[in-house]
């Protein structure tokens, strides 16, 4: 049997007799006939309950795939394939797309932003419908495309919007003033463009998509007077609302999106009214209905600045790593919506901060990299893994070179791309790598220039957009890179 020669149409090809197999990328998965229709009874069993009928009405064929293929063997992430079939029966359906086909039509599919299983349906009134499957591979070309006009900006928020743009929230942009612009990158042009103003001038915002378009801004560094002040941005709009006051103010702080249109805030760092700073273990939730902020009697098991949260598929946050002040702080905690209580996750693995925590497509979260040490920490290359169904961590291989302040982006496959970020404690890198839990971290292209305080943003085509960051000496990459 030879194989498909790269570049060359990839086709379903039919077998002869009884049997089914997978060739290459397409499938049989009923020689002429089975599939959606009802299998013959087993002896001494009851007939199914919609069998097909013992004579089927005259003049309609027996369903028969003859050809289903597409136009490539593979296609590059964000591209698109053109998929024809023909076959023998009164009507053809091309799923998961629910498109209707003809025999001989050609139909274009994409973007495809992942593998892809189209399953071509054949049927015919009274018979049992014939099926073929065609799986397309699709895979990145490991390069970036530059956007043409340059954006000078760290420390920002960066969240894709419902339309499929991104929304560059805040940050710093130059000139020794916090900025207050929201930017949109557009994915169909290409471009970067002015869309919103914030209340006040960010950096460092933490920014929580709520229901409805709403985006959640909090904390941070502001130009303004109060930095405990909240707000709201409709991400349709670009305008943006008061939204209440925090207890305190925060930097260096998470938040996470509960039920209700709700988000839990908590830790950071803190100060106010002339108080020295502090790592704070008080949490609040911001409340949609009154648009303010409830404090909680009972704040974090143990006081977190640089750490991350995570709403787990049961509806619990998983709150890891930071920095505290706390020598014996636990690795994690799990907050309760239903409780309101934070209560500890016992590892007995040490804090980290400024890492990146993912969930996979198994509801399973990576802790990717980050800083230990205590009161001297240095980027790491540790990768941990934890399990919501048993409630513990698992090390896994280690991502290629130790990565702190990282920023990446989850693939549907379960493997990670990671951009950028701290190496060492006077590097910051122009690297960046494809991280599987199964084999560790390989590189990939390197970045135009080093990056941290960078945003990284998976787009609908599965493309991934690199926007921002510093060089370790303060100056901006300017250079917006799209990774395909």
């Amino acid at each position: 049997m030879s194989l498909p020669i790269p570049g060359m149409p990839m086709p379903f090809r039919r077998l002869r007799g009884p049997a089914c197999a997978l060739l290459v990328a397409a499938a049989l998965s009923a020689c002429g006939g089975g599939g959606a229709g009802s299998p013959a009874p087993e002896p001494n069993q009851p007939p199914p309950t919609n069998p097909p009928p013992t004579n089927p009405p005259p003049g309609n064929p027996a369903p028969r795939v003859l050809s289903f293929q597409a136009d490539r063997s593979e296609v590059f992430v964000g591209g698109s394939v053109l998929l024809k079939a023909e076959f023998e029966g009164q009507y053809g359906r091309l799923d998961p797309e629910g498109s209707a086909l003809q025999s001989g039509q050609s139909l274009r599919v994409g973007p495809l932003d992942r593998e892809r299983e189209f399953r071509l349906v054949v049927g015919s009134a009274g018979r049992q419908d014939a099926e073929a499957v065609l799986r397309v591979p699709v895979r990145f070309r490991d390069r970036y495309v530059n956007l043409p006009q340059p954006l000078h900006l760290s420390q920002h928020a960066a969240l894709l919007a419902d339309d499929g743009s991104v929304l560059l929230i805040g940050g710093s942009r130059g000139g020794g003033a916090l900025s207050d612009r929201v930017d949109r990158y557009d994915p169909q042009s290409g471009s970067i463009l002015p869309f919103g103003q914030l209340l006040s001038g960010r950096a460092a915002p933490v920014a929580t998509r709520l229901p409805q378009g709403q985006i959640l801004i909090t904390g941070g560094f502001l130009s303004g007077a109060d930095w405990r002040a909240a707000e709201l941005l409709d991400e349709r709009t670009g305008q943006s609302q008061p939204a209440g006051t925090m207890s305190t103010p925060r930097t260096d702080h998470a938040a996470a999106p509960l039920p209700g249109g709700r988000v839990l805030v908590a830790g950071g760092v803190v100060s106010y009214g002339g108080s020295a700073p502090a790592i704070s273990a008080t949490a609040e939730i911001w409340e949609p209905a009154t648009r303010s902020f409830r404090r909680l009697a009972t704040g974090l098991h143990s006081a977190r600045t640089g750490h991350t949260m995570t709403v787990l598929a049961n509806g619990k946050i998983l709150i890891v790593g930071g920095h505290s002040d706390n020598p014996a702080a636990p690795l994690a905690e799990l907050f309760d919506p239903a409780t309101e209580r934070f209560t500890p996750v016992e590892s007995g693995l040490p804090l980290r901060s400024q890492h990146a925590a993912l969930m996979g497509p198994d509801g399973r979260v990576l802790i990717l990299g980050g800083e230990l040490g205590g009161e001297n920490p240095q980027p790491s290359a540790s990768v941990l893994r934890f399990d919501p169904a048993s409630g513990h961590f698992a090390e896994l291989p280690p991502l290629r070179q130790p990565r702190s302040q990282v920023r990446g982006a989850m693939l549907p496959s379960g493997q990670v791309l990671l951009f950028g970020g701290q190496t060492a404690a006077n590097s910051h890198a122009w690297s960046a790598e494809r991280y599987d839990p199964a084999q560790g971290g390989q590189a990939l292209a390197d970045l135009a220039g080093e990056r941290a305080g960078h945003s990284v943003t998976r787009l609908r085509s599965g493309r991934v957009l690199v926007v921002g960051g510093e060089s370790l000496q303060g100056q901006f990459n300017a250079t917006v890179q799209i990774y395909e």
